[in-house]
């Protein structure tokens, strides 16, 4: 692609939006006319100009309409009932966890010992 090729892109580009002078629609229409390539990548000036109209009308034409909103109470009990659902979830787990560990690793016994003390006689 030589560079007049790629400046009459540009410039195709600038008819599209309706923002092309009448010295940049002449230098556009002066390349396609020598340039069969551009020609059949681009196209004329009023096929561009045709295919942008058919796009805004059909954009003109298109609606959007949100959608209609829920009642604030109902997703609020959603809300509340999947956050108590999982904080019953996490304390069932760590009840498990407990269990399972205290099954598992036993604290040692201590066995008490006596200490015996051995006193010096002084009452004989």
């Amino acid at each position: 692609m030589t560079n007049q090729c790629s400046r009459t892109e540009i410039l195709a580009g600038a008819i599209a939006l309706g923002e092309a002078n009448e010295t940049e629609r002449e230098e556009y229409r002066k390349h396609i006319a020598t340039c069969a390539s551009c020609l059949r990548s681009l196209g004329g000036e009023r096929e561009i100009e045709r295919v942008m109209s058919a796009i805004a009308q059909a954009r003109d034409s298109e609606t959007w309409e949100p959608l209609p909103r829920r009642a604030a109470s109902g997703s609020r009990g959603r809300v509340w009932r999947t956050g108590a659902a999982l904080i019953a979830a996490a304390i069932a787990v760590s009840l498990g966890v407990h269990v399972l560990l205290a099954a598992v690793v036993q604290p040692p016994v201590i066995e008490p010992r006596v200490a015996s003390v051995n006193l010096p006689r002084v009452f004989t």
